[in-house]
């Protein structure tokens, strides 16, 4: 227990404090400051609320009722051993005390500790503020950084403290936000209590406390919006919300975005009923979605249904240096160039040159290219890593090695080169051990390492796209034995038709051609499983394989194993 309590009543950033070093940063070169000490925080406290003729207002709002104005304290925690961290945070609400808390296992946000925590016990607060259409929230906490971000006294040089100023900036466009700080482990009734709850939702104590729920009970659930890449064109987002909404309600209105403010808002209606999802498209290239207005019942309906087609920002930065050879080294830029339709910065730089690309839906990939043909890739495993790494695998001089290692840097798998070359071999006997372009196995590859994950994932697409690109491989190849080529200008339009039970079918100059009716229904085999796979989308007769995101492990391992038996059962009927 501190034996003094430093008050800063007016000053950079008003609070109690601990020692004299502390509120001397606060005072210094700041006009007009007003600071006394005190032996106890509770006269501290009251120097700052009985002196402070607007704290003074607040908390009257707050001890009267107001259900515009609530008071929130919040504090981290961090278990060095699990690497976890967490908040805790009670919202003091109409006589009310509700109890939050939430633990997290982000490898970057976690090497901040339980700084890490503080900052999304202070979003969680700012979040319930605007779920609840609140006017002002003040936010009570023990980390000075948790005003000083928000407030510009601090830099945001960390990827996370950038994240959470700029979510405080658009926060604060909706409600008025102060901070107050309070001293840490003073035998302050309510930041113990946010503190408690922050090691119990870690495990660190007993369970003290029900983490109980708002009346709003909706309201609390559509604030724990995802972070996640999907399309930033407006013309492309209306669409993916249009078809999302249709999928789900066939009489669904869509009436377009508009901007609001800093966010975009997409209204739509169903049945009469007018329903608002606000867009937050951050800095950062990821994208958040909130319900808003007054039926959010379908809007969440929608938020989710939209969060499962995109790619979940959870994963770490990474990077690996692989050997491509000369003549890809062009192609590859070329091809990711084309993809993020010209988005793409270069720069040259001594001894390489540098590339970053940025894709639609925006995630980011840096290439650094080298006079000795390597390539440097850095970024996450979302949409253009897993692009990437599908794309070198055609170059002859990537080795099933070059993908197996790129994959366990990626992912954090541990697999063994030879022990993939056996599991597939265990899988798909027949066609691996036959004449199948080895291009197909170091696209498949990575799927296989999905044996050797012991962590729990919150998405395992990252698994399931390489099986489903080599079925792709696969399917051009077969077709490629036969003299049909599959490019830009030759789709799987060209291939294949419709009959009248709405089954892909090879049209007949191409089955007159093949000559081999097990050839044919082969091809037809793979085709229809294309189309009837959740995580494929036909796109002008092209086979675009999604990772749309797949929360359970058993799934997974279901689709990699489906994919695997469709390719040595197809590979049978085609060679007896």
């Amino acid at each position: 227990m501190a034996s003094k309590y430093y008050a800063v009543r007016k000053g950079k950033t008003p609070g109690i404090y601990n020692s004299w070093s502390e509120c001397k940063l606060q005072v210094d070169g700041f006009s007009g400051a007003e600071y006394k000490s005190f032996k106890s925080e509770e006269e501290a406290r009251e120097y700052i609320e009985d002196n402070n003729s607007e704290q003074k207002n607040m908390n009257n709002s707050v001890q009267n009722g107001d259900n515009l104005v609530i008071e929130a304290y919040v504090d981290g925690s961090y278990n060095s051993r699990t690497n976890e961290f967490s908040y805790g945070m009670i919202v003091l609400q109409n006589g009310e005390e509700l109890k939050f808390a939430e633990k997290y296992n982000d490898k970057e946000l976690a090497s901040m500790h339980n700084v890490a925590g503080e900052i999304k016990g202070a979003e969680a607060a700012m979040r319930y503020a605007v779920e609840n259409s609140l006017e002002r929230i003040i936010i009570y906490h023990d980390y000075e950084g948790i005003s000083k971000w928000c407030l510009g006294e601090w830099k945001a040089n960390k990827e996370a403290t950038r994240a959470y100023k700029e979510y405080y900036d658009n926060v604060k466009k909706l409600v008025d936000i102060s901070f107050v700080k309070v001293a840490g482990h003073s035998n302050n009734k309510y930041n113990d209590i946010a503190d408690e709850l922050a090691k119990q939702a870690l495990g660190i104590i007993e369970a003290k406390y029900n983490i109980e729920m708002p009346k709003e009970k909706g309201n609390l659930e559509m604030g724990k919006a995802k972070s996640l890449y999907i399309t930033r064109d407006i013309d492309k987002l209306v669409q993916l919300l249009d078809d999302t909404a249709k999928s789900i309600w066939p009489n669904v209105v869509g009436k377009g975005i508009k901007e609001v403010g800093q966010q975009k808002r997409y209204t739509f209606e169903v049945d009469g009923i007018l329903s608002l999802l606000d867009i937050y498209q951050r800095g950062d290239g990821q994208t958040t979605l909130r319900p808003t207005g007054s039926n959010t019942e379908n809007a969440i309906k929608l938020k989710e249904a939209v969060e499962l087609r995109g790619y979940k920002a959870t994963a770490e930065q990474k990077q690996y240096t692989m050997f491509v050879g000369e003549e890809w080294i062009e192609k590859t830029v070329q091809y990711l160039s084309d993809l993020c339709e010209g988005n793409v910065e270069t720069y040259k730089e001594e001894g390489h040159d540098r590339y970053v690309f940025v894709s639609d839906i925006g995630d980011k990939l840096t290439l650094h290219t080298y006079s000795n043909h390597r390539i440097m890739v850095q970024g996450k495993p979302l949409y253009l890593y897993n692009e990437f790494l599908s794309y070198v695998s055609y170059s002859p001089k990537v080795e099933v090695n070059d993908i197996i290692k790129a994959t366990n840097e990626f992912i954090d798998t541990n697999t063994d080169v030879d022990e993939a070359r056996n599991k597939m071999s265990e899988m798909m006997p027949m066609a691996y051990a036959g004449n199948v372009d080895p291009v197909i196995w170091k696209l498949f590859s990575p799927s296989v390492t999905l044996d050797d994950v012991e962590k729990e994932f919150e998405d395992y697409s990252c698994f399931t796209f390489p099986a489903l690109r080599a079925l792709e491989g696969y399917l051009k190849y077969l077709l490629s034995e036969k003299n049909i080529v599959i490019d830009e200008t030759h789709n799987f339009g060209t291939v294949f038709n419709k009959d009248s039970n709405d089954k892909a079918i090879v049209i007949p100059k191409y089955v007159t051609a093949i000559a081999n009716n097990d050839y044919v229904e082969a091809l037809e085999e793979i085709y229809n499983y294309f189309k009837a796979n959740r995580h494929v989308i036909f796109h002008v007769d092209q086979i675009l394989i999604t990772t749309k995101i797949i929360e359970d492990k058993q799934e997974a391992i279901s689709i990699i194993n489906d994919v695997a038996a469709l390719i040595e059962r197809t590979y049978k009927k085609i060679i007896k």
